[in-house]
């Protein structure tokens, strides 16, 4: 047995801690870079004042190597959880990882990551790349969460003239298809995804992750 307990210092020399009774492991395990990898989200919005989101690596002997958490402002609603509703954080061939936060506060200067695609590096540093949509003060407010759904990555095929492409879909129920090398961090009207559809009514979203076909062959 492994007891999770990380903390971090913010911005404001407090402590963050790693709530017991109200952070769960509500995402699936990833295993990259010979490494186990584990999300942590929230217990719904409880205590939402002190939580944050959390990435954790351990190694074979479940030896915490690397943490990350999602918010290093204080702030009156932190979270900025790591959930997708069972569906893990996606790991890329070079080793990097893609994860998506639901609600909680997030700050264009790059501290605290809410309602956010993040692109991670393997030792758990600071993201060096986001997609935020346009409307994340409208996902906040309105229990939308983008981090009810994964991240997929696109397998590239033979011929593709576009780049490494990823989708990414929450509660908003608005499909968003990115560009794992350039995610498109926060512009008017989502212009740095590649591609922002609507599928359905807001709120009817997904729960999850999406899944791709390429063909038979």
């Amino acid at each position: 047995p492994v007891e999770i307990a990380p903390s971090a210092t913010l911005n404001d020399g407090s402590t963050l801690n790693y709530d017991q009774k109200n952070q769960w492991i509500r995402a699936g395990l990833t295993w990259a870079n010979d490494s186990v990898y584990v999300a942590v989200a929230s217990r719904c919005d409880h205590n939402a004042g002190n939580i944050s989101g959390w990435m954790l690596r351990y190694n074979q002997k479940l030896k915490l190597q690397d943490t990350f958490h999602t918010i290093e402002t204080t702030a009156g609603y932190k979270l900025s959880a790591i959930w997708g509703s069972g569906f893990a954080p996606a790991a890329d061939a070079d080793g990097t990882l893609f994860a998506v936060t639901g609600n909680g506060n997030f700050d264009r200067g790059g501290k605290d990551w809410g309602e956010s695609v993040l692109h991670l590096p393997a030792a758990l540093k600071k993201p060096s790349d986001f997609f935020t949509p346009e409307a994340y003060a409208r996902l906040n407010g309105a229990d939308l969460d983008f981090g009810s759904g994964g991240v997929m990555l696109l397998p590239s095929v033979e011929g593709q003239l576009a780049p490494p492409m990823a989708v990414a879909m929450g509660k908003d129920a608005v499909l968003y298809l990115l560009d794992r090398t350039r995610l498109g961090k926060t512009k008017p009207a989502d212009a740095g995804a590649l591609q922002a559809l609507r599928v359905a009514g807001s709120g009817a979203g997904v729960w999850g992750g999406p899944a791709y076909f390429l063909s038979p062959t």
